[in-house]
């Protein structure tokens, strides 16, 4: 839902189970900047926070896991604007539905490494305006992401 392509960094913590999975996570977006279409040198860092719930189905043929997962995340959206007097830091709510297939390998018991595109739905899709600029940036419809990550498992 944020401006360009950018760097996210997630911790979650979960449970295992013969066919399926929850967890939940905290993740934390880094800024991206906007410009203003019409005024040079003013613009916007946005950058964005979300704690989630998700729930996948898993198949595990061998030392491969295949899951589809669905979850809800909530957090905020916050843009500080500059360039201009009286520029502010806004937060907007994010709400959003997320769904995704991952694919895990596990060469042993306790650990795995995982790849998971996700797709990100908003519910709220606010917006980041200046007096007198108009909207600076509207969060998108639709959010692509791509993780990759290690995953530890305690048993």
């Amino acid at each position: 839902g944020l401006p360009w392509v950018g760097p996210q960094v997630a911790l979650a913590g979960g449970l295992l189970g013969r066919a399926w999975r929850s967890e939940l996570a905290a993740t934390y977006r880094a800024p991206s900047r906007v410009l203003a279409a019409d005024a040079p040198g003013v613009g916007a860092w946005i950058r964005m926070w979300t704690l989630a719930a998700r729930g996948c189905g898993v198949l595990r043929p061998e030392r491969l896991e295949l899951g589809l997962c669905g979850g809800i995340e909530a957090g905020q959206a916050i843009g500080e604007a500059y360039g201009y007097p009286g520029a502010r830091r806004d937060p907007i709510p994010w709400l959003a539905v997320t769904l995704g297939p991952t694919l895990s390998w596990s060469p042993r018991r306790w650990f795995a490494v995982w790849f998971a595109p996700e797709l990100a739905i908003p519910a709220l899709r606010g917006r980041f305006s200046a007096t007198g600029l108009g909207t600076l940036y509207r969060i998108h419809a639709v959010s692509l992401r791509l993780g990759l990550g290690l995953e530890l498992r305690f048993f």
